[in-house]
């Protein structure tokens, strides 16, 4: 069994590009891979959503992911509904087999 652990940063390399394709081309072919700052929202990237690029990145694996911190970045009125923006911090596993079960634990 290969098993993969990256730290992604929030999808930005060492160039300070932002490049889902790359971390999925540099993780492919692990039987398990578990990725720390996988964020929803994150300015810092674009407001991207990558638990979802990452999916679709690699669809051969199942995926779980577990948000560590949340914080609202903003709130604004729209269409006379109240819309708030939550960026979500935390980290992704994906396997080639099927997850049956994953918790999320606050450390």
């Amino acid at each position: 069994m290969k098993l993969v652990t990256y730290n992604i940063q929030y999808g930005i390399g060492l160039d300070g590009r932002y490049d889902v394709g790359r971390i999925a081309d540099a993780v492919r072919g692990a039987d398990v891979i578990a990725l720390q700052e996988v964020t929803r929202n994150n300015p810092r990237n674009g407001g991207r959503d990558m638990v979802a690029e990452i999916g679709e990145a690699l669809p051969d694996y199942f995926a779980v992911y577990g948000s560590n911190f949340e914080a609202n970045i903003g709130s604004r009125i729209e269409n006379g509904r109240a819309i708030t923006t939550t960026f979500q911090l935390g980290n992704m596993v994906l396997s080639r087999t099927p997850i049956h079960l994953s918790r999320n634990l606050l450390l």
